[in-house]
C-alpha cells in the first residue's frame, strides 16, 4: 500500500459553533448541549445537530447516541461526583495498541468524524498517559477538568477520522474530483481516514494522517504501520519536551 503519512499545520477551525446553515432548525446550545440561558436544561437527540449540521451525524441515531452518552457522563461527573470515564497507560506501547484498536473498532469516531475525538494527555504524575474516549473536540478542556486535569495542558493529542482537508470542517468539496483517477494518489488521503492531531494551548494544530481504507477496517500490516508512524510522530510533536520518566529510561537503554 502507498505510504501517505504526512502532516499539515493550521489553526484550529471554529468547529463546534452553531452552524449558520442550519437556519435555526436547532436550538442554540452551550457546554455539552446545555441551554445557554436556562440552568440545568439540556438538549439531546437530534436537537444536538446544530453544531455538526451537514458535516456530521449528530442529528441521527447513529451519531447522537454517542453525544448523549458523553453528555450524561459529563453531567454525572460535574454535578453528581461520578468519575468521568478514562483510561491510564503507563507506557507508549500500551497506548499505541489501544489507539490502533480504537481506529479499527470505534463506531463513535467513525460516525462522528471531524467532531468527536479521543483525547491523549500526560497524566498529572507524568508517569504515563491519560486517555479519554469520544469527546466533542470543542469541549476538550471541560472534559479533561472532570478527569482531574484542571490546568489546560500545553498540548494534547486527538485521535479520530476526517477527510483530506484540514483547513475547515466541513470545508469545500469538489464532487467532480471523485471521478478523476488522481483522487487515489492524494496525500493526505482524499476520503475518510484516521487522523492524529497535536493541538497546543493556543489552538494551533498539526495533523498526522493514516491511510484511507474503503473497507473501513484498517487491519492490513501496511495500514497499521502508517497508523503507528502517525501516532508516534503526533506524540513526539506534542510531548517531546515532557516525556514521562519511564519513556526517558527506555530511550536511555537503547
Amino acid at each position: 500500500g502507498k505510504a501517505n503519512h504526512s502532516k499539515s499545520s493550521d489553526l484550529l477551525p471554529l468547529v463546534g459553533e452553531m452552524n449558520k446553515s442550519s437556519k435555526y432548525k436547532f436550538p442554540l446550545t452551550s457546554l455539552f448541549f446545555s441551554d445557554p440561558a436556562v440552568e440545568n436544561k439540556w438538549y439531546a437527540g437530534n436537537l444536538m445537530h446544530g453544531r455538526d449540521y451537514r458535516s456530521g451525524a449528530g442529528g441521527f441515531i447513529h451519531g447522537f447516541r454517542y453525544l448523549i452518552n458523553t453528555q450524561v457522563n459529563y453531567i454525572l461527573a460535574k454535578h453528581y461526583g461520578h468519575q468521568f470515564p478514562h483510561l491510564s497507560f503507563t507506557d507508549e506501547g500500551m497506548l499505541m495498541a489501544h489507539v490502533i484498536s480504537r481506529i479499527q473498532n470505534s463506531s463513535a469516531l467513525y460516525q462522528m468524524h471531524g467532531h468527536m475525538r479521543d483525547i491523549v494527555v500526560r497524566d498529572t504524575q507524568r508517569t504515563g498517559y491519560l486517555y479519554v474516549e469520544q469527546i466533542p473536540r470543542y469541549w476538550v478542556a471541560e472534559a479533561l477538568a472532570t478527569c482531574g486535569i484542571i490546568e489546560s495542558p500545553s498540548c494534547h493529542c486527538e485521535v479520530g477520522f476526517d477527510y483530506g482537508h484540514t483547513m475547515s470542517v466541513p470545508g469545500p468539496w469538489d464532487f467532480d474530483f471523485m471521478f478523476k483517477e488522481e483522487r487515489e494518489s492524494q496525500n493526505p488521503s482524499l476520503f475518510l481516514h484516521p487522523v492524529m492531531v497535536a493541538v497546543d494551548i493556543s489552538g494551533h494544530q498539526t495533523h498526522f494522517h493514516g491511510d484511507e481504507d474503503f473497507r473501513a477496517q484498517w487491519v492490513d500490516d501496511d495500514q497499521i504501520s502508517i497508523l503507528q508512524t502517525a501516532m508516534k510522530d503526533c506524540l513526539q510533536a506534542c510531548f517531546a519536551e515532557d516525556a514521562p520518566e519511564s519513556d526517558e529510561r527506555n530511550r536511555a537503554d537503547l
